[in-house]
């Protein structure tokens, strides 16, 4: 399936060719066409490396190989956010280097693909590469957007920062608190018992974020960081039972990342739904 991995990457180049005429057009500085392209490319290479790795490495370093890929993520954030480059770069280099270099690193050891059903494995890997580095940058650059639409709605007031500080730690301590029941909930390995927590999760959620308007990322950030690090301690706490099968005692991991992403995403849609309801009131306030 190389021809297919081929094909993608040249449907990446003659974007990328196109897209870099037309700065050229407008004047743009060829030095700041090389400067972008040379620092997306070495994003897009660690992306695949970390998606290489996750499928040869030992699933208990998966726990490092996610903080690998937090840090690529935030270096990402920031190279989007502080040197604005533009999307299009992101997606036509992805098209050129993930199936490339994905499908020649895994010929480096293509052991693990000596199964009846391998060498489809071994042929879809370069596109899935391609795709989960799309989503993850594109949702970073949706992100972003969402953070720039944010701020340029109306300027934050400002707070004492006695009060900045006071909210922010009922925030935490909040989230911790969450955290913690979600995962007690998690170690019964009962997908009814975790869907009704994390619905309830929902509801407290909006109660609570109505009353502490602490800023969006925080809230988005102090959860996940301190959702994961409730998810891998409980680990040490009720390690795994090994007496069940795979599919039962995969259940607990799968409704921790489930409530760690989903419940981030749902801060974002609340952010969106205030920022909206903030939209609609401002009319009335100036009449």
């Amino acid at each position: 399936m190389f021809g297919l991995d081929l094909s993608t990457s040249l449907i990446g180049i003659f974007f990328l060719i196109y897209f870099v005429i037309l700065e050229c057009k407008r004047h743009i500085a060829i030095k700041n066409i090389v400067f972008q392209v040379i620092v997306t490319s070495v994003i897009q290479c660690m992306y695949v490396g970390i998606y290489i790795s996750s499928i040869y490495l030992d699933s208990n370093l998966y726990i490092y190989l996610a903080l690998i890929l937090l840090i690529v993520m935030c270096i990402t954030g920031f190279i989007m956010y502080k040197w604005q480059i533009k999307l299009i770069y992101w997606l036509s280099l992805n098209l050129i280097i993930s199936p490339v270099l994905s499908f020649a690193l895994i010929q480096l050891d293509t052991s693990i693909f000596d199964t009846p059903f391998g060498s489809t494995g071994e042929g879809l890997i370069p596109i899935f590469s391609v795709v989960c580095s799309i989503i993850l940058q594109v949702s970073i650059w949706l992100f972003i957007k969402l953070h720039k639409w944010v701020s340029s709605l109306k300027k934050q007031e400002k707070f004492p920062l006695k009060q900045i500080i006071t909210t922010d730690i009922k925030i935490i301590g909040f989230q911790v608190l969450l955290s913690v029941l979600l995962e007690s909930v998690f170690i019964f390995y009962n997908l009814v018992l975790s869907s009704i927590a994390i619905i309830l999760a929902i509801v407290v959620i909006s109660i609570v974020r109505n009353k502490l308007r602490g800023h969006y990322i925080f809230w988005i950030l102090s959860w996940s960081g301190i959702s994961f690090l409730a998810l891998v301690a409980s680990y040490d706490f009720v390690p795994y039972d090994f007496s069940l099968s795979y599919e039962i005692n995969q259940r607990r991991w799968d409704s921790g990342m489930f409530a760690l992403i989903g419940l981030a995403i749902y801060h974002l849609l609340l952010t969106i739904y205030y920022k909206l309801m903030e939209e609609d009131q401002m009319p009335e306030e100036l009449e």
